[in-house]
């Protein structure tokens, strides 16, 4: 699901105005985080898959989103701080508490999506997929991709952090996968 609402976001924001939507927080810290980092390498992968795909707009893709990297490196590197946050916050609870929560089978799983999200891109047939890729680098200059603005109440509940134990532990083994678990599944888990 969380793959769809990403391919979803991107194509409405290539065909609406460049008008900031802002997305509201689900008030959980896992929640907002792993759907700001699925956005976040949402944006890289659909520019790899666009610029991929049609080697004639890989130009102006590509340094649209140099300028996106460059204009929001500081927030990209926070959330990927995240997964250190997660991995400190882990490490201080008892081990009967984590559940078999790793942070690499959390990561492995974020970037698990990345095929899902270009079946999805593939299913919307090759002129739909082509508009969004000619419309990419005028997305990456929107508002809509300041995900700093457009994300606030994410990145502000992302900023406090875990919850304190025990209220976090439920969250944390939703979406965190054990280790066994991870190596069971053969898709990435849709959200």
């Amino acid at each position: 699901m969380k793959n769809r609402l990403f391919v979803a976001l991107l194509v409405v924001s290539t065909t609406a105005a460049a008008q900031a939507p802002t997305i509201a927080s689900s008030g959980d810290y896992v929640q907002d985080f792993d759907r700001l980092i699925t956005e976040i390498r949402g944006v890289k992968w659909s520019v790899e898959f666009c610029g991929g795909t049609y080697s004639e707009k890989k130009p102006a893709i590509d340094a649209a989103y140099a300028e996106w990297r460059e204009k929001h490196a500081k927030l990209i590197a926070e959330m990927e701080g995240q997964f250190d946050v997660i991995a400190a916050y882990l490490e201080k609870l008892p081990e009967e508490q984590r559940g078999g929560v790793t942070v690499a089978g959390y990561r492995q799983e974020v970037e698990g999506r990345r095929a899902s999200i270009r079946e999805h891109f593939m299913q919307m047939g090759l002129g739909h997929f082509a508009a969004v890729c000619a419309g990419l680098p005028d997305l990456l200059r929107s508002p809509k991709f300041d995900f700093e603005v457009s994300r606030a109440a994410l990145v502000e509940n992302i900023r406090k952090g875990p919850m304190p134990a025990p209220q976090a532990l439920q969250p944390f083994s939703q979406v965190l996968p054990s280790s066994q678990a991870s190596s069971e599944r053969k898709q990435p888990r849709q959200y």
